[in-house]
């Protein structure tokens, strides 16, 4: 059963995304439509994006608070099985 579950999840990436209203979102968001990945990014963070899809975990205000970047990876697991 976890293994089923592991291989539907496979090809997607997972962002966490503060809202304006503080609130949290989970963004999954599939390989298949990676061409249009920067541009949904941008309109999440109303930021300019150049980063490209990539399966692993993000967070869209990691390190804002230390006046880095937006982006933050929090884990990667590129190539993982």
């Amino acid at each position: 059963m976890r293994s089923r579950r592991v291989a539907l999840l496979r090809p997607y990436s997972l962002r966490f995304h503060m809202d304006e209203e503080g609130l949290i979102q989970l963004v999954f968001f599939h390989g298949n439509y990676a061409s249009s990945y920067p541009r949904f990014i941008e309109q999440l963070t109303r930021a300019a994006c150049e980063e490209k899809w990539a399966r692993g975990v993000e967070c869209s205000c990691c390190g804002q608070r230390k006046g880095e970047p937006r982006k933050g990876q929090l884990i990667s697991r590129e190539g993982a099985k």
